[in-house]
């Protein structure tokens, strides 16, 4: 008969005991019990060292119970059982969690207590047990009575309330050593010495401190005894003498704080000396007691302090300057105390009252901008339209004073970036096409007035004909004269999200999207979706269409910067706006591959450090004067890097070809040597192949006897290796004009910088002795010079003659090319006799002598610091990087002479790369991170561009815990807010290197940049491994709140993943069970 089948078991019933079937268990042997206890005990380790304890405890109470009081037993009764279960507990596995912990679980440990009062059996009575250094791994013994643990417990804390002792070397000793301080200060003496003058001691005082009980000092403090026994410390009430000297830092600062006080209420216009008070507030906070740390009570307090008096200054504040710098400290430190509430109404208040100033207007949008809890697109969008009526309805009340045109221009490049990075890139295309097309190809005025001319580029306009930069344009002018018709209708591609990798697939979509907005599409063209964005309308910009007739190159620098490429002109605002974080921050570093291998790039080329400068030294970005050699040549640092070099897989802000088409339809309408020149290098670098026909239409069109551009096109045929045809355009150029030969009088610029580019192009290729002999027939006018003694002479005083004429003239442009020149002359002509000399190097001190001369002439001039300053250093610094390439060198001689121009041009970095060049040589002392942090990253100086240098420096040299603080550094500056290339590279980092970092890092690349879409699809991107499905649906609803730009929407995605858990739920229930 089969059995029947069985219950079910559940743990919540036991079932019960069958009959006849129950079996006490039997009690333990004594041998058995001692036997297994000794295995567990062989065992076990200290990872189970309580559990052990508390159950041998237990066993031996055990023991002893069964071994006194066991019952007698009758032999045919069944045994009774007294003892519990699981008597022993073998553990062969152990807790896994030690190993990452480090020891056992606290909570685990059952609660004990020692007794005998700290003492430990064994150990001299006088010590015991230091329960505040002391844990469950290891006991601290110490002397009985010492408190030091105990008074050190927090060494920071001690360091905040107490200042440093300052320690002296003891007057008896330097009795004995009267001669000691002429070269060093000896601070270890043979304690025998104090014997041979007859200082004995007995046993008790050379054990204890060595004060005698009845000294009039009392009882001796053993904290107050110096560690070191050869110096003591300096009593504060000790005088100020030569032997026992003080340092009474708090007299010092306060004194000076009152000398400040007493001045500005004795002048209190004098916005100078507030600003000095202000400053030394600073000073006050960090020295003083030299504390290691700042409490934010502090910081607080100071700043409220500093608010105080930046508002009694701003009463008797009369200069605008001034009354700028004021109100930028105010709010600097209004950050540190107020709620972004009262910041947001202080700054439209001010921007408000300070309508012209540029300056207050950009720290308010950066801080709306940048502040994550108030961001909105739209808000911000009409922040920049606001300002932009503003000043228009000022610029036409100031018929005559053309000085908000640069403010205007300023905002309609920050306003079309922030359009274009929070993805509404057709409309910031569509607003430089109009401003181009408005400005440098409307067709002739003929009286018209400013509505009949916005009427009429509404008409171009609504035709949908070829726009600027588009293939077939022949601009707003060639549609009035042909009437263009409008160019084929385009098709977007369908785009369909893969389920299975939501979020990646969302984010390539995104991206492909992106690249197709980069055209703004016509009315005729069928879009995905319907996407209203995609089409542009007049009315859309309309308010920007603004004629900058005296500002063209200005709107010329503002539409390169816009596309990701330097300035053309070196004018101040220009120079200004291409180290603007927020204008250059979206488009700095993009190629993300080279930027992770740096390091690589760098070991590669150490190995031909000889013969080419390194080029991860030169990896972008850079800044520094732009000069024709930075221009075009391949041997020196490059102002311009080529498309593809810079922007991986045919990336970049704007379309390459748009970007090509835009700058030779300009080269047709503005005829200007400067602009000619930029197009040229900018074909050079991008179009190789035909940059020789590019040059000849170029200067055909702009001027046929231009010098300045026969200087690009030699330049350029040098270059591509065509010398000899270099020559031909070098030597015709400057036999051109009537200024060609020295007879007729002071040469110009152009044909000074000719011979300078010749000069340095022989040089570099034939070495010194040709060099020579083309510098002397420029005093000889004659191409081939004859290099004699004499004419050397000749040729010097003609080239120092030249110089001091254009010096005295104010020409210091022109004065700083002769001193170029002069110095070359120099260098090819002379030999040292301070520094060593192969064939192929000249005399480097005679250069420099000529270099040092006329740098102190500029600063007497009042120069210093000038363009032309930084002109004359960028010369020197090219030539002590010829020398070094070409024979010995002193490290120490390019160290000090790059060391005073990063001084005076923090920010160059031509002198940070030859600085790091000469140094990584070396690997002696840590003399580039000195650098850097002394001179370079400065509040001054500090800037997005030297941040990027700092980082690369790392990469290269410095371990991937070096290169993160580099990167956390530069993300808390106030001079890289808005870099979404920092933070994007930051990301990169962190996801190769610490990947779980990366998840919080972007998280704070989107509270720093919350417009940045490009940020938020690049978390999709790389994070993946990191992100749950949950952080990245969040996140992506963000980008919904923010107002942002999203092509493909997801939401009815998510809806259909909602529904499809709540279908599932129910039968996921019942798997459980």
């Amino acid at each position: 008969m089969a059995e029947p089948p069985s219950i079910p078991k559940f743990a919540s019933f036991k079932p019960k005991p069958k009959p006849g079937s129950a079996k006490s268990p039997e009690l333990p042997d004594e041998k058995k019990l001692l036997k297994s206890t000794r295995e567990v005990r062989n065992h076990g380790d200290r990872r189970y060292h309580h559990h052990r304890r508390h159950r041998n405890r237990s066993r031996s109470r055990e023991r002893n119970h069964h071994r006194n009081d066991r019952p007698v037993q009758d032999p045919h009764s069944p045994p009774r059982s007294t003892t519990p279960d699981h008597v022993l507990i073998v553990d062969l596995i152990g807790d896994s969690k030690n190993l990452i912990y480090g020891g056992n679980h606290r909570y685990d440990v059952p609660p004990f207590r020692r007794v005998g009062a700290g003492n430990v059996l064994g150990a001299p009575k006088t010590w015991r047990i230091d329960h505040d250094q002391s844990n469950d791994k290891f006991i601290v013994l110490c002397p009985r009575g010492y408190h030091g643990s105990r008074e050190d417990r927090d060494i920071f804390a001690k360091l905040v309330k107490d200042r440093p002792r300052l320690m002296k070397v003891p007057s008896e000793v330097m009795n004995e050593h009267p001669g000691v301080e002429a070269d060093f200060v000896s601070l270890r003496f043979d304690k025998k010495r104090k014997h041979e003058h007859g200082i004995n001691k007995s046993d008790s005082e050379e054990d204890g401190d060595g004060t005698d009980y009845r000294s009039i000092h009392g009882k001796f403090k053993a904290t107050e005894k110096s560690a070191y026994n050869e110096l003591e410390y300096i009593d504060n009430s000790e005088s100020d003498t030569e032997d026992r000297r003080t340092i009474y830092l708090d007299s010092v600062l306060n004194s000076k704080n009152i000398e400040l006080s007493r001045s500005v209420e004795q002048h209190p216009h004098d916005i100078d000396a507030w600003l000095a008070l202000i400053e030394h507030q600073d000073i006050i906070l960090r020295s003083g007691e030299t504390k290691k740390r700042i409490t934010n009570a502090e910081i607080q307090s100071t700043a409220d302090i500093k608010i105080h008096m930046y508002e009694k200054a701003l009463t008797n504040v009369k200069s605008p300057l001034h009354m700028e710098k004021l109100l930028l400290g105010m709010m600097e430190e209004g950050s540190k105390i107020w709620e972004l509430q009262t910041q947001s109404v202080k700054w439209e208040r001010i921007s408000e009252e300070n309508m012209g100033s540029l300056s207050l207007w950009k720290r308010y949008i950066d801080f709306r901008q940048t502040t994550f809890s108030t961001f909105r697109f739209e808000e911000i969008k009409n922040l920049y339209l606001k300002r932009f009526r503003l000043l228009v309805r000022a610029a036409e009340m100031r018929q005559h004073d053309n000085s908000l045109y640069p403010q205007l221009i300023y905002i309609i490049l920050r306003y079309s970036i922030y359009l274009r990075e929070s993805g509404y890139i057709e409309l910031s295309i569509a607003i430089w096409q109009a401003l181009l097309e408005f400005n440098f190809f409307a067709p002739a005025p003929n009286g018209f007035t400013y509505t009949q001319k916005i009427a009429m580029f509404k008409e171009f306009w609504e035709s949908e004909a070829p726009r600027v930069g588009e293939e077939g344009s022949t601009g707003w002018k060639g549609f009035v004269a042909n009437h263009s018709d409008a160019p084929d209708t385009t098709t977007d591609q369908v785009d369909v999200v893969d389920l299975q990798q939501l979020f990646e697939s969302w984010a390539l979509l995104e991206r492909r999207r992106a690249r197709v907005s980069q055209r703004p599409a016509r009315t005729m063209d069928d879009v995905a979706e319907d996407d209203p964005f995609r089409v542009i309308l007049v009315s859309d910009f309309e308010e920007l269409l603004v004629g900058f007739t005296d500002h063209k190159n200005l709107l010329i620098d503002a539409f390169l910067l816009f596309c990701g490429l330097p300035v053309m002109s070196q004018k101040p605002a220009s120079q200004a706006w291409a180290s603007d974080s927020f204008i250059i921050g979206g488009s700095l570093v993009t190629n993300m591959k080279e930027f992770a291998d740096v390091r690589h790039v760098f070991e590669a080329d150490n190995e031909h450090s000889r013969s080419s400068l390194p080029s991860a030294i030169l990896v972008q970005p850079a800044q520094f004067i732009v000069s024709p050699e930075s221009m075009y040549s391949n041997t020196w640092f490059r102002s311009m890097l080529p498309w593809s070099e810079k922007y991986e897989s045919g990336g970049g802000p704007v379309h390459y070809d748009w970007t090509k088409n835009v700058l030779r339809h300009l080269s047709k309408e503005y005829v200007e040597e400067e602009f000619g020149e930029y197009h040229m290098a900018f074909e050079l670098r991008n179009e190789p192949e035909t940059i020789m026909k590019i040059c000849k239409n170029v200067i055909k069109r702009i001027n046929p006897e231009s010098r300045r551009l026969y200087n690009a096109l030699g330049l350029i045929a040098w270059t591509k290796g065509d010398q000899e045809r270099a020559k031909a355009v070098f030597s015709s150029a400057v036999r051109e004009g009537s200024d060609a030969t020295p007879n007729s009088g002071q040469l110009t610029a152009d044909t000074i910088d000719i011979w300078r580019s010749w000069v340095w192009r022989v040089l570099s290729d034939s070495g010194g002795s040709d060099a020579l002999q083309l510098i002397v027939g420029i005093s000889q006018g004659n191409l081939n010079g004859n290099s004699t003694m004499p004419s050397i002479l000749k040729a010097k005083d003609r080239l120092a003659t030249d110089r001091d004429e254009a010096f005295s003239k104010g020409d210091y442009f022109c004065a700083t090319l002769w001193t170029e020149l002069l110095a070359l002359l120099q260098y090819s002509s002379t030999t040292s006799t301070e520094e060593n000399q192969s064939l192929q190097q000249g005399n480097i001190t005679a250069a420099l002598a000529v270099y040092s001369s006329f740098s102190r002439a500029l600063q007497e001039r009042d120069q210093g610091g000038s363009s032309n300053h930084e002109l004359l250093f960028q010369a020197e610094a090219r030539l002590l990087y010829y020398h070094a390439l070409h024979g010995p060198f002193r490290p120490a001689l390019l160290r000090d002479r790059l060391t005073n121009s990063l001084k005076l041009f923090p920010r160059n970095t031509i002198y940070l790369s030859l600085y790091t060049f000469n140094e990584s040589r070396l690997r002696i002392e840590n003399r580039v991170r000195t650098m850097l942090n002394d001179i370079v990253l400065t509040p001054e100086s500090d800037n997005l561009v030297s941040r990027f240098f700092a980082i690369h420096y790392e990469l290269a040299h410095g371990t991937i815990h070096a290169a993160r603080a580099a990167f956390e550094h530069a993300v808390v500056s106030p001079a890289c807010r808005g870099a979404i290339s920092l933070w994007k590279s930051y990301i990169f980092f962190c996801a190769q290197h610490f990947p779980e970092r990366a998840k919080d890092i972007w998280y704070q690349a989107l509270k720093s940049c919350p417009w940045a879409k490009e940020l938020y699809v690049v978390g999709f991107e790389t994070l993946q491994t990191v992100l749950s499905f949950d952080d990245l649906k969040a996140t992506w609803k963000v980008m919904g709140e923010k107002n942002l730009r999203v092509h493909i929407d997801l939401e009815e995605i998510f809806e259909e993943i909602a529904r499809k858990e709540i279908r599932h739920a129910p039968v996921r229930k019942l798997a459980l069970k």
